[in-house]
């Protein structure tokens, strides 16, 4: 069984509460899909990406999550952390860790990587609780 947990970053520390405001959301699904929200949120992006795989290629199940734009996510990630933390991060960095919109196998083996690797980007600590695989 992998790993499941959710964070919620805002008002500068990570929590498990529902957020409201500026805020990053990360929900592991069995160490294979993160579901990434965020606010605010930049014209063009709707605040929801994935890592790891898409709900719909990972469960096979079409209706399980609608398709995701990753240059349009990476975008409004980047812009979630100009506007949050202050970081300039490269666009490819990001794309680059977000799930395949055609369901193509992740990079990393556990989603958590993906996960610490996209948080260290975005110029956030790295919640406690997020469970090493290593």
């Amino acid at each position: 069984m992998g790993f499941f947990g959710r964070f919620v970053y805002s008002d500068g520390a990570w929590g498990d509460a529902a957020a409201a405001g500026e805020y990053l959301a990360l929900d592991v699904h069995d160490s294979s899909v993160a579901t990434v929200d965020y606010a605010p949120v930049l014209e063009g992006s709707s605040g929801r990406c994935f890592l790891g795989y898409e709900p719909r290629h990972y469960f096979e199940d079409e209706t399980a999550s609608d398709p995701v734009d990753p240059a349009a996510e990476a975008r409004g990630l980047i812009s979630w952390a100009a506007h949050v933390t202050g970081e300039n991060v490269p666009y490819e960095a990001v794309k680059q860790l977000l799930a395949d919109p055609k369901g193509a196998e992740p990079a990393d083996v556990f989603v958590e990587d993906t996960s610490e690797k996209l948080i260290r980007l975005l110029g956030l600590p790295v919640p406690p609780d997020l469970a090493p695989t290593a």
